[in-house]
Protein backbone atom coordinates (compact mmCIF):
# COMPACT_ATOMS: atom_id res chain seq x y z
CA UNK A 1 0.00 0.00 0.00
CA UNK A 2 1.28 3.44 -0.90
CA UNK A 3 1.81 5.93 1.92
CA UNK A 4 0.50 8.76 -0.28
CA UNK A 5 -3.09 9.58 -1.16
CA UNK A 6 -3.50 11.16 -4.59
CA UNK A 7 -6.47 13.53 -4.61
CA UNK A 8 -8.12 15.55 -7.36
CA UNK A 9 -9.39 18.76 -5.72
CA UNK A 10 -11.42 21.70 -7.00
CA UNK A 11 -8.94 24.51 -7.70
CA UNK A 12 -11.38 27.13 -9.01
CA UNK A 13 -15.00 27.35 -10.05
CA UNK A 14 -15.43 26.91 -13.80
CA UNK A 15 -17.12 29.44 -16.02
CA UNK A 16 -18.32 27.63 -19.10
CA UNK A 17 -16.36 24.51 -19.97
CA UNK A 18 -14.21 22.79 -17.37
CA UNK A 19 -10.51 23.12 -18.23
CA UNK A 20 -7.08 22.33 -16.78
CA UNK A 21 -7.42 25.16 -14.25
CA UNK A 22 -10.59 23.74 -12.70
CA UNK A 23 -8.98 20.89 -10.77
CA UNK A 24 -5.58 20.19 -9.24
CA UNK A 25 -3.84 16.88 -8.50
CA UNK A 26 -2.23 16.85 -5.09
CA UNK A 27 -0.84 14.28 -2.67
CA UNK A 28 -1.44 13.86 1.04
CA UNK A 29 -0.71 11.23 3.65
CA UNK A 30 -2.97 8.19 3.65
CA UNK A 31 -5.48 8.78 6.46
CA UNK A 32 -5.42 6.45 9.45
CA UNK A 33 -8.75 4.98 10.56
CA UNK A 34 -9.88 5.92 14.06
CA UNK A 35 -12.30 4.10 16.37
CA UNK A 36 -15.40 3.01 14.46
CA UNK A 37 -13.74 3.76 11.11
CA UNK A 38 -12.27 1.82 8.19
CA UNK A 39 -9.69 2.70 5.55
CA UNK A 40 -10.69 1.72 2.01
CA UNK A 41 -8.86 1.85 -1.33
CA UNK A 42 -10.94 3.41 -4.08
CA UNK A 43 -11.20 0.97 -7.00
CA UNK A 44 -13.86 2.59 -9.20
CA UNK A 45 -15.26 6.11 -9.52
CA UNK A 46 -18.34 7.35 -11.34
CA UNK A 47 -17.98 10.47 -13.50
CA UNK A 48 -21.49 11.88 -13.85
CA UNK A 49 -22.79 15.11 -15.42
CA UNK A 50 -24.17 16.22 -12.06
CA UNK A 51 -20.62 16.73 -10.76
CA UNK A 52 -20.41 19.78 -13.00
CA UNK A 53 -23.34 21.37 -11.15
CA UNK A 54 -21.71 20.74 -7.75
CA UNK A 55 -18.77 22.86 -8.89
CA UNK A 56 -20.95 25.94 -9.37
CA UNK A 57 -21.29 28.66 -6.75
CA UNK A 58 -25.05 28.25 -6.70
CA UNK A 59 -27.61 26.51 -4.48
CA UNK A 60 -28.52 22.97 -5.40
CA UNK A 61 -29.83 19.71 -4.00
CA UNK A 62 -26.42 18.99 -2.40
CA UNK A 63 -23.87 21.41 -0.94
CA UNK A 64 -21.42 22.78 -3.48
CA UNK A 65 -17.87 21.40 -3.59
CA UNK A 66 -15.64 23.76 -1.66
CA UNK A 67 -12.43 25.13 -3.16
CA UNK A 68 -9.50 22.80 -2.30
CA UNK A 69 -11.97 20.00 -1.46
CA UNK A 70 -11.78 16.57 -3.13
CA UNK A 71 -14.11 16.42 -6.13
CA UNK A 72 -17.25 14.62 -4.95
CA UNK A 73 -18.39 11.51 -6.77
CA UNK A 74 -19.80 8.08 -6.24
CA UNK A 75 -17.39 5.18 -6.19
CA UNK A 76 -16.59 1.68 -5.01
CA UNK A 77 -13.77 1.08 -2.51
CA UNK A 78 -12.20 -2.02 -0.94
CA UNK A 79 -11.69 -2.13 2.82
CA UNK A 80 -8.00 -2.46 3.80
CA UNK A 81 -8.10 -1.82 7.55
CA UNK A 82 -11.04 -1.64 9.92
CA UNK A 83 -11.76 -0.57 13.47
CA UNK A 84 -15.49 -1.04 12.97
CA UNK A 85 -17.73 -4.08 13.26
CA UNK A 86 -19.64 -2.71 10.29
CA UNK A 87 -16.75 -3.17 7.83
CA UNK A 88 -14.42 -6.13 7.30
CA UNK A 89 -11.17 -6.19 5.31
CA UNK A 90 -11.96 -7.17 1.73
CA UNK A 91 -15.49 -5.74 1.76
CA UNK A 92 -16.45 -3.72 -1.30
CA UNK A 93 -18.22 -0.50 -0.33
CA UNK A 94 -20.37 1.87 -2.37
CA UNK A 95 -20.88 5.56 -1.65
CA UNK A 96 -19.41 9.03 -2.04
CA UNK A 97 -15.73 8.19 -2.27
CA UNK A 98 -14.59 11.23 -4.26
CA UNK A 99 -11.72 11.39 -6.74
CA UNK A 100 -8.93 10.05 -4.54
CA UNK A 101 -6.99 6.85 -3.86
CA UNK A 102 -8.12 6.28 -0.26
CA UNK A 103 -11.26 7.11 1.71
CA UNK A 104 -12.32 6.80 5.36
CA UNK A 105 -15.67 5.14 6.03
CA UNK A 106 -17.32 5.58 9.42
CA UNK A 107 -20.65 4.68 11.00
CA UNK A 108 -22.18 8.14 10.65
CA UNK A 109 -22.08 10.89 8.04
CA UNK A 110 -19.30 9.20 6.06
CA UNK A 111 -20.82 5.71 6.11
CA UNK A 112 -20.51 3.58 2.98
CA UNK A 113 -22.70 0.65 1.97
CA UNK A 114 -21.36 -2.87 1.53
CA UNK A 115 -22.17 -4.39 -1.87
CA UNK A 116 -24.46 -7.43 -1.67
CA UNK A 117 -22.99 -10.72 -2.92
CA UNK A 118 -23.18 -11.07 -6.69
CA UNK A 119 -23.38 -7.35 -7.44
CA UNK A 120 -20.40 -6.17 -9.48
CA UNK A 121 -18.82 -2.76 -8.82
CA UNK A 122 -19.81 -1.51 -12.27
CA UNK A 123 -23.43 -2.59 -11.76
CA UNK A 124 -23.42 -0.87 -8.36
CA UNK A 125 -22.37 2.37 -10.01
CA UNK A 126 -24.79 1.96 -12.91
CA UNK A 127 -28.16 0.22 -12.90
CA UNK A 128 -28.18 -0.20 -9.09
CA UNK A 129 -26.53 3.16 -8.40
CA UNK A 130 -27.53 6.81 -8.51
CA UNK A 131 -28.24 6.83 -12.24
CA UNK A 132 -30.33 3.66 -12.10
CA UNK A 133 -32.31 4.92 -9.11
CA UNK A 134 -32.94 8.22 -10.86
CA UNK A 135 -34.32 6.32 -13.85
CA UNK A 136 -36.49 3.99 -11.78
CA UNK A 137 -37.98 6.48 -9.33
CA UNK A 138 -38.24 9.18 -12.00
CA UNK A 139 -40.34 6.93 -14.23
CA UNK A 140 -42.40 5.07 -11.63
CA UNK A 141 -42.80 7.58 -8.80
CA UNK A 142 -42.62 11.00 -10.46
CA UNK A 143 -43.73 10.09 -14.00
CA UNK A 144 -46.21 7.34 -13.03
CA UNK A 145 -45.46 5.34 -16.18
CA UNK A 146 -48.28 2.98 -17.10
CA UNK A 147 -49.22 0.45 -19.73
CA UNK A 148 -50.05 2.01 -23.06
CA UNK A 149 -47.96 5.17 -22.59
CA UNK A 150 -45.96 6.68 -25.43
CA UNK A 151 -42.68 7.45 -23.68
CA UNK A 152 -39.86 9.66 -24.97
CA UNK A 153 -36.43 9.69 -23.31
CA UNK A 154 -33.73 12.22 -24.15
CA UNK A 155 -30.08 11.43 -23.52
CA UNK A 156 -31.27 7.91 -24.29
CA UNK A 157 -27.80 6.40 -24.76
CA UNK A 158 -26.56 7.75 -21.42
CA UNK A 159 -26.42 5.99 -18.07
CA UNK A 160 -29.82 7.24 -16.87
CA UNK A 161 -31.64 7.45 -20.20
CA UNK A 162 -30.68 3.94 -21.35
CA UNK A 163 -32.01 2.51 -18.08
CA UNK A 164 -35.17 4.63 -18.17
CA UNK A 165 -36.06 3.38 -21.63
CA UNK A 166 -35.70 -0.27 -20.61
CA UNK A 167 -37.83 0.27 -17.50
CA UNK A 168 -40.52 1.91 -19.62
CA UNK A 169 -40.53 -1.18 -21.84
CA UNK A 170 -40.80 -3.53 -18.82
CA UNK A 171 -43.68 -1.45 -17.44
CA UNK A 172 -45.70 -1.94 -20.61
CA UNK A 173 -45.26 1.31 -22.52
CA UNK A 174 -46.92 1.10 -25.92
CA UNK A 175 -43.97 2.82 -27.55
CA UNK A 176 -40.55 3.89 -26.29
CA UNK A 177 -38.74 6.55 -28.31
CA UNK A 178 -35.17 7.57 -27.56
CA UNK A 179 -33.39 10.77 -28.57
CA UNK A 180 -29.63 10.36 -29.00
CA UNK A 181 -26.78 11.84 -30.99
CA UNK A 182 -25.36 9.94 -33.95
CA UNK A 183 -26.25 6.76 -35.85
CA UNK A 184 -24.21 4.44 -33.60
CA UNK A 185 -26.02 5.47 -30.44
CA UNK A 186 -29.38 5.35 -32.17
CA UNK A 187 -28.73 1.85 -33.50
CA UNK A 188 -27.55 0.68 -30.07
CA UNK A 189 -30.65 1.74 -28.14
CA UNK A 190 -32.96 0.16 -30.74
CA UNK A 191 -31.06 -3.07 -31.42
CA UNK A 192 -29.73 -3.77 -27.92
CA UNK A 193 -32.06 -1.98 -25.50
CA UNK A 194 -35.43 -2.58 -27.21
CA UNK A 195 -36.38 1.06 -27.82
CA UNK A 196 -38.96 1.12 -30.61
CA UNK A 197 -37.48 4.12 -32.39
CA UNK A 198 -34.53 6.49 -32.06
CA UNK A 199 -34.35 10.08 -33.23
CA UNK A 200 -30.91 11.41 -34.09
CA UNK A 201 -30.96 15.01 -32.86
CA UNK A 202 -27.82 15.77 -34.85
CA UNK A 203 -29.48 14.85 -38.15
CA UNK A 204 -32.33 17.35 -38.46
CA UNK A 205 -35.49 18.83 -36.98
CA UNK A 206 -36.35 17.18 -33.66
CA UNK A 207 -39.94 18.44 -33.76
CA UNK A 208 -40.58 16.80 -37.13
CA UNK A 209 -39.08 13.56 -35.87
CA UNK A 210 -41.32 13.59 -32.81
CA UNK A 211 -44.44 14.24 -34.87
CA UNK A 212 -43.56 11.30 -37.10
CA UNK A 213 -42.68 8.94 -34.23
CA UNK A 214 -45.48 10.04 -31.86
CA UNK A 215 -48.29 11.45 -34.04
CA UNK A 216 -50.86 11.24 -31.22
CA UNK A 217 -48.54 12.98 -28.78
CA UNK A 218 -46.16 12.10 -25.93
CA UNK A 219 -47.71 10.71 -22.75
CA UNK A 220 -44.52 10.77 -20.68
CA UNK A 221 -41.31 12.66 -21.42
CA UNK A 222 -38.19 11.83 -19.35
CA UNK A 223 -35.88 14.80 -19.79
CA UNK A 224 -32.13 14.52 -19.28
CA UNK A 225 -30.96 17.40 -21.47
CA UNK A 226 -33.18 20.50 -21.27
CA UNK A 227 -32.72 23.19 -23.92
CA UNK A 228 -34.22 22.98 -27.43
CA UNK A 229 -34.96 19.25 -27.10
CA UNK A 230 -37.10 19.94 -24.04
CA UNK A 231 -38.88 22.69 -25.98
CA UNK A 232 -39.59 20.33 -28.88
CA UNK A 233 -41.00 17.63 -26.59
CA UNK A 234 -43.21 20.12 -24.74
CA UNK A 235 -44.68 21.08 -28.10
CA UNK A 236 -45.62 17.46 -28.81
CA UNK A 237 -47.12 16.55 -25.42
CA UNK A 238 -50.44 14.77 -25.45
CA UNK A 239 -53.28 16.08 -23.29
CA UNK A 240 -52.41 15.25 -19.65
CA UNK A 241 -48.90 14.38 -20.70
CA UNK A 242 -46.30 14.21 -17.91
CA UNK A 243 -42.75 15.52 -17.82
CA UNK A 244 -39.95 14.32 -15.54
CA UNK A 245 -37.12 16.85 -15.21
CA UNK A 246 -34.08 14.74 -14.36
CA UNK A 247 -31.20 16.66 -15.93
CA UNK A 248 -30.27 19.58 -18.15
CA UNK A 249 -26.91 18.57 -19.56
CA UNK A 250 -27.25 20.88 -22.55
CA UNK A 251 -26.82 23.87 -20.23
CA UNK A 252 -24.38 22.66 -17.56
CA UNK A 253 -21.45 24.45 -19.20
CA UNK A 254 -23.48 27.40 -20.47
CA UNK A 255 -22.92 30.87 -19.05
CA UNK A 256 -26.35 31.61 -17.65
CA UNK A 257 -28.03 29.00 -19.86
CA UNK A 258 -31.45 27.58 -19.06
CA UNK A 259 -33.12 24.25 -19.61
CA UNK A 260 -36.03 25.21 -21.82
CA UNK A 261 -37.62 28.53 -22.70
CA UNK A 262 -41.01 27.60 -21.24
CA UNK A 263 -39.51 26.92 -17.80
CA UNK A 264 -37.40 30.03 -17.32
CA UNK A 265 -39.28 31.57 -14.38
CA UNK A 266 -36.69 32.11 -11.65
CA UNK A 267 -39.07 31.03 -8.88
CA UNK A 268 -40.58 28.11 -10.77
CA UNK A 269 -40.88 25.01 -8.56
CA UNK A 270 -39.80 22.67 -11.36
CA UNK A 271 -36.79 24.66 -12.50
CA UNK A 272 -34.04 22.09 -12.97
CA UNK A 273 -30.96 22.31 -10.80
CA UNK A 274 -29.51 19.59 -13.02
CA UNK A 275 -27.95 16.23 -12.32
CA UNK A 276 -29.07 12.76 -11.41
CA UNK A 277 -30.69 13.20 -8.06
CA UNK A 278 -30.94 10.71 -5.23
CA UNK A 279 -34.54 9.49 -4.83
CA UNK A 280 -34.64 10.47 -1.16
CA UNK A 281 -34.44 14.07 -2.33
CA UNK A 282 -37.51 13.84 -4.56
CA UNK A 283 -40.16 16.41 -3.75
CA UNK A 284 -43.44 15.81 -5.63
CA UNK A 285 -45.38 18.85 -6.74
CA UNK A 286 -48.66 19.64 -4.96
CA UNK A 287 -51.51 17.17 -5.37
CA UNK A 288 -53.35 17.66 -8.64
CA UNK A 289 -50.47 19.43 -10.40
CA UNK A 290 -50.53 18.58 -14.08
CA UNK A 291 -53.87 16.82 -14.03
CA UNK A 292 -55.41 19.29 -16.47
CA UNK A 293 -52.64 19.05 -19.03
CA UNK A 294 -50.22 21.51 -17.44
CA UNK A 295 -46.47 21.10 -17.35
CA UNK A 296 -45.73 22.64 -13.96
CA UNK A 297 -46.60 26.35 -14.47
CA UNK A 298 -47.54 25.94 -18.13
CA UNK A 299 -51.31 26.27 -18.59
CA UNK A 300 -53.42 23.87 -20.61
CA UNK A 301 -54.17 26.51 -23.25
CA UNK A 302 -50.44 27.17 -23.73
CA UNK A 303 -49.69 23.49 -24.16
CA UNK A 304 -52.64 23.20 -26.51
CA UNK A 305 -51.40 26.05 -28.70
CA UNK A 306 -47.95 24.49 -28.85
CA UNK A 307 -49.39 21.09 -29.70
CA UNK A 308 -51.71 22.54 -32.36
CA UNK A 309 -48.77 23.88 -34.35
CA UNK A 310 -49.08 20.49 -35.99
CA UNK A 311 -47.13 19.01 -38.88
CA UNK A 312 -46.88 22.32 -40.76
CA UNK A 313 -44.42 23.73 -38.22
CA UNK A 314 -40.84 23.74 -39.56
CA UNK A 315 -41.97 21.42 -42.36
CA UNK A 316 -39.26 22.67 -44.73
CA UNK A 317 -36.38 21.94 -42.40
CA UNK A 318 -34.26 18.79 -42.88
CA UNK A 319 -35.98 15.70 -41.56
CA UNK A 320 -34.15 13.89 -38.74
CA UNK A 321 -32.96 10.34 -38.96
CA UNK A 322 -35.50 8.08 -37.25
CA UNK A 323 -34.39 4.53 -36.53
CA UNK A 324 -36.97 1.89 -35.65
CA UNK A 325 -37.69 -1.81 -35.25
CA UNK A 326 -40.24 -4.17 -33.72
CA UNK A 327 -39.63 -4.14 -29.97
CA UNK A 328 -38.60 -7.20 -28.05
CA UNK A 329 -40.98 -8.54 -25.43
CA UNK A 330 -40.05 -9.21 -21.82
CA UNK A 331 -37.45 -8.00 -19.40
CA UNK A 332 -33.90 -7.08 -20.32
CA UNK A 333 -31.07 -8.82 -18.49
CA UNK A 334 -29.89 -6.81 -15.52
CA UNK A 335 -33.22 -5.08 -14.84
CA UNK A 336 -35.65 -6.54 -12.33
CA UNK A 337 -39.42 -6.39 -12.32
CA UNK A 338 -40.99 -4.30 -9.56
CA UNK A 339 -44.46 -2.94 -8.99
CA UNK A 340 -45.03 0.81 -9.38
CA UNK A 341 -45.48 2.56 -6.03
CA UNK A 342 -49.02 3.78 -5.45
CA UNK A 343 -49.85 7.47 -5.42
CA UNK A 344 -47.14 8.64 -7.80
CA UNK A 345 -47.54 12.21 -9.00
CA UNK A 346 -48.18 13.20 -12.59
CA UNK A 347 -45.73 16.04 -12.99
CA UNK A 348 -42.57 16.62 -11.02
CA UNK A 349 -38.90 17.32 -10.96
CA UNK A 350 -36.02 15.34 -9.54
CA UNK A 351 -34.73 18.17 -7.42
CA UNK A 352 -33.99 19.39 -3.91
Amino acid sequence: MSDRNRRVVLAERPTGMVDERTTRLEEAEVPAPGPGEALARVRYISIDPTIRTWMNDAPGYLPLIAIDEVVRSGGVAEVLESNSERYAPGDLLFGMTGWQDYVIADEGARALQALPPGISPTAALGVFGITGMAAYFGLTDVGAVKEGDVVVVSGAAGATGSTAGQIARIKGAAKVIGIAGGPQKCAWIVEELSFDEAIDYKAGDIGAGLREAAPAGIDLYFDNVGGPILDACLGQLALRGRVVLCGAISSYNARGGASGRQLLDADHPARAHGGLHHPRLLRPLPAGAGRDGRVAGLGRDQVGRAHRRGPRARARRPQPAVHGRQHRQGDRQGLRRAERPAGAGLVGALRA
